[in-house]
């Protein structure tokens, strides 16, 4: 009668949502393509672990984007 492992509880409503989930391999490349044209390179083991009870971080910690730059896909 455990209550097993937890993990991230639901999002509150005005957070972050969770669109996409990607599965890769450490060495793999990740490209953020921007709205200004622009394109940053990003590996996988670059991104910093978290645990599963963790909402994740930002992209705006992780890529220096200039002021009015978003992250429109990424590949």
């Amino acid at each position: 009668g455990g209550k097993g492992k937890m993990a991230m509880t639901a999002l509150d409503e005005g957070d972050d949502m969770v669109l996409d989930v990607f599965v890769a391999l450490t060495h793999d490349d990740l490209l953020f393509f921007t709205n200004l044209g622009r394109v940053y390179n990003l590996r996988v083991f670059e991104v910093p672990e978290a645990s599963r009870m963790a909402k994740g971080r930002a992209i705006v910690n992780l890529l220096p984007l200039q002021e009015g730059e978003q992250v429109v896909k990424l590949l």
